[in-house]
């Protein structure tokens, strides 16, 4: 029973069904706007074929591009108080190094339970 219910977990915290996450914990979300204010754009650095197209370092028109990468979850308890993790996995292209560090930053405060994987890259 124990291992069936942490599928569901899994599956639900996956599914997009956490977006209330915000709320219950008191974390604040990354928001679609969010990107045009920290000077990144979605791109589509290693992305699989099957993803929406999206933006490429050789398309943007910056003198150097550097590639976030940012992995990270966060508690939260749902309506029927299951703990279920808030997954977030996004990459983004930035103009300077200090911009994707302070996007970098700014997930991390909110996105550090369990902790998961961040980087800069530079691409050009």
């Amino acid at each position: 029973m124990i291992g069936r219910s942490a599928f569901f977990a899994v599956l639900l915290a996956s599914s997009g069904i956490s977006g209330a996450a915000g709320a219950i914990t008191g974390a604040v979300a990354p928001e679609e706007g969010e990107f045009a204010d920290s000077g990144g754009v979605p791109c589509s650095a290693g992305a699989p074929f099957w993803a929406p197209p999206a933006e490429t370092a050789a398309e943007l028109p910056w003198r150097s591009v550097w590639l976030g990468h940012f992995s990270g979850g966060r508690p939260y308890h749902d309506a029927s108080g299951i703990t279920l993790v808030d997954w977030l996995d996004e990459k983004v292209c930035f103009p300077s190094q200090s911009a994707c560090r302070a996007w970098v930053l700014h997930l991390r405060r909110a996105y550090h339970t369990p902790e998961g994987y961040w980087t800069c890259l530079l691409l050009r």
